[in-house]
């Protein structure tokens, strides 16, 4: 039996429950005609495998309406029955589910100190979509089963704000396998997952689950062995689909002429001249920016870091490496004053001690950067992208400024044009690709030359492209410092020091040069 049959049929872009047409634009220049065996294992391949995965989740306005099916579904409704899984958007609520505008409520909502329990609950609470007022009953051999397969062990009880982005990523996993959806889609299985969670994760997906299970994949990422089918998509439609070792001539050109372009692609980077950057004056004085001294970290007796010592001057770029959940974003939430224990004078930023009473945060964060995962989550999705970026000369609102200056105005339009986004400075937030949303973010948080530029996974789920310009305008940047956390090579941008963290709770660290 087949699950999806797509039969010379064309979409448009839709949004909402009443697939509303937001655009007259066709998502897909041809029309497809595909249909997705049941007793195949699918990988989904490509720049446009994201618009792809919605199509078969149902989304957007088929033309005509008859030539989408899902014979596996029977009489079930495809909202009740199939379920698109996305990683780009790693938020906590409606959206970890891959719809809605859930997100977390603030910066350091995810902190382990953060126990609000009218919007926080705990990890095997989420897994079994548990809710105050609801009347199903909760399978709780499968939950524990699922706990264990995803390593989750020993988390059961913690809040799911208290997850590190990989651990969450797990939960919405399981959480995923246990609703056990006829069809489950899921964009960028391993987005932001160390070397190891990967492994686990490809490992759990590989097993017999009640969903039949699709995967979105980019064109260099590595393909699963036990991935029967693969269906190559570009922004025509479907360029071929069969058999994974039938195909494999054709994924290997595909991936040649990928890396081509990238080639192509830097070179015409390194053409264009930045006016803006010409313009400023390098910032080399190598002062100390950001001073760590037996820095100790712990919650309810749990120690999180110990005895870390970490100096970082003007002009260096770092490298924050450890696996998920070992504690890079809590050094992070520490500079940024999202975390309870950032007034700690062993603490120093700019050379002043971090204490109650004479800390202040906007004061602090009006030198400091940031993009992330948690800010794409909560970002205010209505926003044209020029007034998005204009936000990044505010200190802690998303709330566009009034009164920007000529100097101010012609930066942000010599960054968009920059990152290729000029023509689209007057469109919606979300009416952007996921790619561009996360440029725009990341251009909000070079808009104001911080000192401090923190980069947490910034650039995954981007095109290659848009990797490319963001990597080599980090190269570039003189202003100051930068803190980079990403666990995928390509998506890390060059740094010239690393932190490693080992084990922190236990003290044991590594800094060296890269």
């Amino acid at each position: 039996m087949n699950l999806v049959e797509l039969k010379n049929v064309l979409f448009q872009r839709a949004t909402g429950s009443a697939s509303k047409v937001c655009s007259k634009r066709l998502l897909f220049k041809n029309p497809i005609n595909l249909n997705l065996n049941s007793d195949k294992r699918w990988a989904i391949i490509g720049h446009t495998k994201s618009s792809f995965l919605e199509v078969l989740s149902g989304k957007h306005l088929a033309i005509p309406i008859e030539g989408r099916k899902y014979p596996i579904l029977a009489n079930e409704l495809a909202s009740n029955s199939i379920e698109l899984l996305q990683f780009s958007n790693n938020n906590y609520g409606k959206s970890a589910t891959g719809t809605g505008n859930g997100g977390f409520t603030h910066l350091g909502a995810r902190y382990e100190f953060f126990k609000d329990l009218e919007i926080d609950i705990r990890v095997d609470q989420f897994i079994s979509d548990y809710s105050y007022n609801a009347s199903h009953k909760v399978d709780s051999d499968k939950i524990a089963n699922l706990i264990k397969t995803f390593k989750l062990d020993g988390l059961e009880d913690k809040y799911i704000n208290g997850l590190s982005n990989g651990q969450f990523r797990r939960a919405r996993l399981a959480k995923s396998i246990y609703k056990a959806p006829k069809i489950l889609l899921i964009d960028d299985p391993f987005l932001g997952l160390d070397p190891n969670a990967t492994d686990l994760v490809s490992n759990v997906l590989s097993q017999d689950h009640e969903s039949a299970i699709l995967l979105g994949l980019r064109i260099q990422d590595p393909i699963p062995s036990w991935i029967d089918n693969v269906v190559l998509v570009n922004q025509d439609g479907v360029v071929k689909h069969g058999p994974k070792d039938e195909l494999a001539p054709e994924l290997e050109a595909n991936l040649d002429e990928f890396k081509k372009s990238q080639v192509k692609e830097l070179e015409n980077i390194k053409k264009k001249e930045l006016a803006f950057i010409e313009r400023q004056t390098a910032n080399t004085d190598n002062s100390e920016i950001i001073s760590m001294r037996n820095v100790n970290v712990a919650h309810k007796g749990k120690k999180i870091l110990t005895n870390l010592n970490w100096n970082v001057r003007c002009g260096e770029k770092w490298h924050i490496r450890g696996p998920n959940g070992s504690g890079k974003t809590t050094i992070l939430s520490l500079l940024t004053l999202d975390h309870p224990q950032s007034w700690n004078k062993s603490i120093s930023v700019y050379g002043a001690p971090r204490r109650i009473g004479s800390t202040n945060y906007f004061d602090t964060n009006k030198y400091i950067g940031f993009t992330s995962p948690e800010l794409h989550a909560l970002f205010p999705k209505k926003l044209t992208v020029f007034k998005a970026v204009s936000t990044g000369f505010v200190t802690g609102s998303y709330l566009p400024p009034n009164n920007l200056t000529a100097d101010q105005i012609n930066r942000i339009n010599n960054l968009l044009e920059y990152f290729q986004l000029g023509e689209l400075k007057d469109t919606s937030f979300d009416e952007l690709s996921i790619s561009h949303q996360k440029v725009v973010l990341f251009i909000r948080a070079v808009i104001n030359n911080p000192r401090i530029l923190i980069l947490d996974e910034s650039l995954s789920a981007m095109d290659e492209n848009d990797v490319l310009r963001c990597k080599d305008f980090v190269s570039s940047y003189n202003q100051g410092c930068v803190l980079v956390v990403g666990h995928v090579d390509e998506e890390v941008p060059k740094c010239d020091k690393y932190l490693q963290l080992i084990d922190a709770p236990k003290g044991e660290y590594k800094i060296g040069y890269v």
